[in-house]
């Protein structure tokens, strides 16, 4: 009987030794500190896509983001249109719908300066722009060629 008391003592002392050790309880980490900016991810229309005809943009990131911050100055639209464009956001997305029809053949750059910032960090994703085109190719605004000087026709 003894020994059965024994044995029972042992094993009663060893699960509560166990169990003693097996989980203790702290606050969670939360992990490391989320350093990067919002990345693109999808867009509709395609960024640097041509033949656009629509009136909205879609641009979704990886992440939730803040509104825009100081949008009427860190947002420009190039070429602008005459009625400034409806900026909404949504989840991790920023639509951006025209009321007007946009010029045809004409590449547009949406400009979004240091607005776009995300939601828990405050991280900046800094100098994003958007391009698209309304006609069959994407103007690159650059110029190419050799300037030679006119009286000694030498460059």
């Amino acid at each position: 009987m003894l020994k059965y008391y024994k044995n029972h003592l042992i094993t009663t002392l060893a699960i509560v030794v166990i169990l003693a050790s097996c989980a203790k309880i702290v606050a969670p980490t939360g992990g490391p500190k989320d350093t990067t900016p919002p990345v693109l991810v999808r867009s509709t229309p395609v960024f640097k896509s041509t033949n656009f005809k629509g009136k909205e943009i879609t641009i979704t990131f990886d992440e939730f983001i803040q509104p825009l911050k100081d949008a009427n100055n860190q947002v420009i639209f190039s070429p602008p249109p005459e009625k400034q464009p409806e900026l909404k956001l949504k989840g991790k997305s920023i639509i951006i719908r025209f009321g007007e029809n946009l010029k045809p053949n004409s590449t547009y750059n949406i400009y979004f300066g240091d607005a776009i910032l995300d939601l828990n960090e405050g991280n900046i994703k800094k100098n994003f722009y958007f391009t698209f085109s309304t006609g069959d190719k994407i103007d690159t605004l650059e110029l190419r060629g050799r300037v030679n000087n006119a009286a000694t026709g030498l460059p």
